[in-house]
């Protein structure tokens, strides 16, 4: 998409709203020197790695709970805590950490504690990348353990030392585990957590067999190696025998796929490029697994034998989600139509609509109805000239904003004494949450170049690549949940920042704003 082309500036007034708020350098003084007081909103973040999880004192809980008595020391209120079990430090990588990105960006709280520099990250470019992130969006990192003072030279110095210390700590870690993974596959030994069919000895031992599990894994080699049996119906004929993944879930497609390939069957152990011998007792022989391999390869080839189409644009990728269970739909393509399908089946999950596909072609232009169909109203440029001059809307906003804040501590503290269960807090945790995401201070130019791209949206739609409307999808939608038994919209979210201008244009276009930013109505 160029600039010179109208409504695709709403990607290029994106950059430079970028460019108006530069990142400031990684202590300038901001956030990072800030002394907080009492009440100040903080965010807990723990976590441990897999290889730490028996190590005494590195445990969840008791990372929690030295992070509760700082916090209370200080008479902070403790608004959320955020954990990554089972992660390594060494990326940002995590789901909870994301999750506490994420809410460092939407202003949930002003601190984020911390047992250790190390539970935080274990890589000195992810650490200082991470830092700046939060001190750009006005939010402290502070330790239990650790001395932080960002307002003096001896400060900074200390806060590198640490990472760099952090970050040897992990590579050292690394190549020692690594070492030992070696180690254990010379000697024919397993590595890790063990597939389908077997259960751990001793550590010095070889795995051993699950009789019955291993009579089904046999069964599933001896079909697929006839060329007439896809993963799908090995999943089926798995799930059929009540067998369970090793994560508990119902057999997918995916998960027949990955052990259908893992030569762990036939009495091989691996690390990295290098294979041994295994002591383990084999499944299947060599023969029947290379059969298998054949027939994967023979299929692949075919598959690619019908790839010579161009590439395609989805327009609503990781957008478009089933009404009934929330989750995204996949995409999908037969040699004449494309689809987007609920796969929860495919994951080891339920919904009542798993499997049910929507065809694209009668999908996207439902969502691209919804911007030709966009009507503003008639003085909406006279609104948002006035709100940039209405100063006591915005007092009325921001005080909105400091209720709801305070509301949120409330409930934290009522939480925390036990008056509340889990899923009562959680429940309204997430609508005052919803609530507060709502009160946004618009900023009238973005406004104004928003309603102006929007209004002269349709022409453009019509002679746009497929590329390029995909792209504008994007920027506009964060959501759009189809009920896949009618085939139709039944509601959808707008992003953060088109979020003002979609309420603005509501009432003309015969759109109810809902709970969490979502717009319902006839689509």
């Amino acid at each position: 998409m160029t600039e010179k082309q109208g409504p695709i500036g709403i990607t290029s007034s994106r950059k430079r709203q970028k460019n108006r708020s530069r990142p400031r350098p990684l202590m300038d003084g901001g956030s990072a020197n800030k002394e907080y007081g009492p009440n100040t909103p903080v965010a807990i973040y723990t976590r441990v790695s897999t290889d730490e999880q028996a190590e005494k004192g590195l445990s969840l809980s008791a990372q929690q709970n030295a992070c509760r008595k700082f916090a209370d020391h200080r008479e902070w209120t403790v608004v959320e805590v955020i954990e990554d079990p089972g992660y390594s430090g060494k990326n940002d990588k995590r789901p909870g950490f994301q999750n506490m990105l994420e809410g460092a960006r939407q202003g949930k709280f002003k601190v984020v504690l911390i047992h250790k520099l190390d539970r935080f990250s274990r890589n000195i470019d992810s650490t200082l990348k991470n830092f700046r992130f939060l001190n750009d969006h006005d939010v402290t990192l502070a330790s239990v353990t650790e001395e932080f003072d960002y307002s003096t030279p001896m400060g900074r110095m200390f806060f590198h030392m640490m990472a760099v210390f952090a970050q040897w700590y992990l590579e050292n870690l690394s190549a020692e585990t690594a070492k030992g993974k070696k180690e254990r596959v010379r000697k024919g030994l397993h590595n890790g957590s063990l597939s389908f069919g077997y259960k751990s000895g001793e550590s010095s031992k070889p795995a051993e067999l699950v009789p019955d599990e291993a009579e089904a894994i046999h069964g599933a080699f001896e079909l697929y190696s006839t060329g007439e049996y896809s993963n799908r119906q090995i999943a089926d004929y798995l799930n059929q025998k009540g067998f369970k993944t090793r994560r508990g879930r119902r057999w997918s497609k995916d998960a027949v796929r990955e052990f259908l390939q893992n030569d762990f069957y036939c009495g091989v152990v691996s690390y990295k490029d290098e294979k041994w011998p295994g002591k383990h007792e084999a499944i299947i022989d060599k023969d029947l697994f290379n059969k298998c391999l054949s027939v994967r390869n023979k299929r692949s080839r075919r598959s690619k034998s019908y790839s010579s189409k161009p590439k395609r644009h989805y327009l609503l990728q990781r957008i478009i989600r089933c009404d009934r269970c929330g989750r995204h739909l996949r995409m999908q393509s037969t040699r004449s139509f494309y689809y987007y399908r609920e796969a929860s089946r495919d994951r080891g999950l339920v919904c009542e609509h798993a499997g049910t596909s929507i065809r694209m072609d009668h999908a996207d232009p439902q969502v691209l109805d919804i911007l030709t169909k966009l009507r503003l109203p008639q003085n909406w440029q006279k609104e948002i000239e006035q709100m940039a001059v209405d100063f006591d809307e915005t007092n009325h906003i921001e005080k909105k904003r400091q209720h709801t804040q305070e509301q949120l501590r409330r409930l934290v503290r009522t939480y925390q004494d036990g008056l509340v269960d889990d899923k009562e807090y959680e429940r309204k945790r997430d609508s005052l949450l919803a609530k507060l995401e709502g009160l946004i201070i618009p900023d009238s130019a973005t406004l104004m170049e928003q309603g102006l791209q929007l209004e002269n949206l349709e022409p453009y739609l019509q002679e746009a690549t497929e590329a390029e409307r995909a792209e504008i999808a994007h920027l506009i939608f964060e959501t759009v949940h189809f009920d896949l038994e009618t085939g139709k919209i039944t509601r959808f979210k707008p992003t953060t920042e088109f979020l003002h201008i979609f309420r603005m244009a509501s009432q003309e276009s015969g759109w109810e704003e809902g709970t969490k930013g979502q717009f319902t109505g006839v689509f």
